[in-house]
């Protein structure tokens, strides 16, 4: 692990290449909405003109381009193409069912080209279960109603793919076939979306109920350490049982302050900035993870020792430094070695979109586990998302970590490999030197 790069680009810096439209369209088959005839979206057919001819009697009287005050393309153009910028699938489709019109969006979701949907009937294209399919059997369907419907869809890849459709029913004149328009809108991403606020509730109430436990656990502690304390003062050192006793008063203090610092994540109140050592910070936490993580992971430590101080809430610091040293730890089932490491670094512009340059201070969690893919790497730190078993993690963890360096103004960065292991390095601005001396971190005692 000690040839990784710490050089290593940001991950979520990282912004995607801008691409030509024209090119896209090219890549994907589509050919050019410019001029007419074959290069129109919806080319002209007799059964268009028929379905629609009240449309073609309004745009009939549109003035002129020299009464307009500008040269235009003619109206029905310009909706042809207009459509084509929608997000959603537009459809009109005659009396029979059948598709007179399609905009590009329409034949992505559908994974059809765009040219083989005139024509084809609308059951054919949505199933017989759209509740479009079934309106158009229905003597109940008003002329000027607007009408929404939801319903699963059956892809052609066999996904079940929930989709809603809005439609109406365009009024035509004596002798003249009806035109139904119709939007359909995939609802995968609205459910997914919806399904997360649900969790985040759901951890909303679990904070409100584990502050509550906390502050009761914490009243219980104080209690066991005021009595062993009470007992140590009324014993001497070579009582036969000195020992154990001193042993219950240290492991309650300890218990207290990770209680506190369980606290101090919870509370809404505007964080507290000071300027404190990241060496103090980083040996408090390897410190408590000693003590957790598996007896075959060994937590070794390699500390800048003129490593300038960082402007930081220490308790939210500390937290992140949890949280990565447990992934690392669960990322090692077989057993390994959990590094901690910190140092400084000239960061620059160039190099590090994002993040102003300057010197920063840095520490980094490694670990000599199974490692993760590179398709994974971009969606870690995303809220929700985890690679563990159901009721294993959250999904949280590395989300709020990220968000915590950004708010400290630093950057966190992944170097990882799989079958060698993972390094997760974050990068926190140097405190300036008028600003007073680093906060001592009280030690927690051995």
């Amino acid at each position: 692990m000690e040839h990784m790069d710490m050089q290593q680009p940001l991950l979520l810096a990282r912004a995607e290449g801008a691409q030509d439209p024209s090119a896209l369209a090219q890549a994907r088959g589509h050919r050019s909405l410019a001029g007419h005839g074959q290069g129109l979206l919806f080319p002209e057919s007799e059964q268009v003109a028929g379905s629609r001819s009240h449309l073609s009697q309004t745009l009939a009287h549109e003035p002129p381009d020299a009464e307009r005050g500008t040269c235009l393309p003619p109206l029905e153009t310009i909706f042809r193409q207009w459509a084509d910028l929608a997000s959603e699938a537009l459809l009109a489709i005659d009396a029979t069912g059948k598709v007179l019109l399609a905009n590009r969006a329409c034949a992505q979701l559908l994974g059809l080209p765009v040219e083989s949907l005139r024509g084809t009937h609308v059951a054919t294209l949505l199933g017989s279960s759209c509740p479009l399919v079934e309106a158009l059997h229905s003597p109940q369907v008003t002329l000027s109603g607007r009408t929404t419907a939801e319903w699963e869809w059956i892809a052609t890849d066999g996904r079940t793919v929930p989709l809603r459709i809005v439609w109406s029913l365009l009024p035509a004149g004596p002798g003249q076939g009806s035109l139904y328009l119709a939007s359909v809108q995939e609802l995968s991403a609205l459910h997914a979306l919806e399904e997360r606020l649900r969790q985040a509730q759901r951890f909303e109430a679990m904070g409100t109920l584990a502050t509550g436990i906390a502050h009761d656990l914490k009243n219980f502690l104080a209690g066991m350490l005021g009595c062993a304390r009470f007992l140590l003062a009324e014993m001497d050192e070579g009582d036969a049982h000195y020992g154990e006793v001193k042993s219950i008063a240290e492991t309650a203090n300890t218990a207290i302050d990770l209680v506190n610092r369980l606290l101090a994540l919870t509370r809404t109140a505007p964080s507290q900035m000071l300027v404190c050592s990241l060496n103090q910070l980083v040996e408090r936490t390897a410190l408590v993870l000693r003590r957790t993580v598996a007896g075959n992971i060994r937590v070794r430590l390699n500390l800048c020792e003129e490593l300038p101080s960082v402007l930081c809430n220490p308790a939210q610091i500390e937290q992140v430094l949890m949280n990565l040293g447990i992934n690392a730890a669960e990322a090692m089932p077989q057993g390994g070695e959990l590094v901690f490491r910190t140092g400084l670094v000239e960061l620059h512009e160039e190099a590090w979109q994002g993040v102003p340059p300057g010197r920063y201070a840095y520490f980094s969690v490694q670990d000599s586990g199974v490692g993760i893919p590179p398709y994974l790497q971009r969606k870690i730190f995303e809220p929700l998302f985890t690679t563990k078993q159901p009721g294993k993690g959250s999904g949280m963890g590395l989300a709020v970590a990220e968000g915590i360096v950004r708010e400290h103004r630093g950057m966190i960065a992944v170097d990882s490999r799989v079958g060698v292991g993972s390094r997760f390095t974050v990068y926190l601005p140097v405190a300036i030197e008028d600003q007073p001396e680093p906060t001592a971190v009280a030690p927690i005692k051995a």
